[in-house]
């Protein structure tokens, strides 16, 4: 999944405020410790500052860029589903978007589980034991 432009900047912005961060950090926290020094106060200050805040700051910004970019994903993915569950008339198991996906077994049972929890689909059990996936607005052709 090819990233933005915005988010490839974010990603390295987090890397080096997370390294910038590390080397403050470690720098104030020999500082802090050292018995010679007499502004532990303004030490601490400059540790929290110049230390733990970039770290703080660098790790959000990574872990924001992760969650949209899996939020685009799980997008894409549903859309992909839709279309292929329209081609088959609304009904649609596990399998048939396994084997005509990249998806895996368990990623199809996810993302259709979650269409059934956000009251998309339903969940049927035919008389062979095999579960599919009723889209009821998927039933007619366009």
């Amino acid at each position: 999944m090819a990233l933005k432009t915005s988010e490839k900047l974010k990603i390295i912005a987090g890397i080096f405020l997370i390294l910038f961060g590390m080397f403050f950090s470690l720098g104030g926290i020999i500082n802090f410790t050292d018995p010679s020094k007499a502004n532990k106060l303004g030490n601490l200050a400059l540790l929290i500052i110049l230390g733990f805040a970039p770290f703080f700051v660098g790790g959000s910004l990574l872990y924001w860029v992760k969650k949209a970019s899996l939020h685009r994903k799980n997008e894409r993915m549903e859309g992909m589903i839709l279309r292929l569950t329209r081609e088959y008339k609304g009904r649609i198991t596990v399998e048939q978007i396994a084997m005509r996906t990249k998806l895996t077994l368990s990623e199809s049972e996810r993302l259709l589980e979650n269409f059934v929890d956000r009251g998309y689909a339903q969940m049927d059990v035919t008389e062979g034991g095999a579960v599919v996936y009723h889209f009821s607005g998927l039933t007619d052709p366009l």
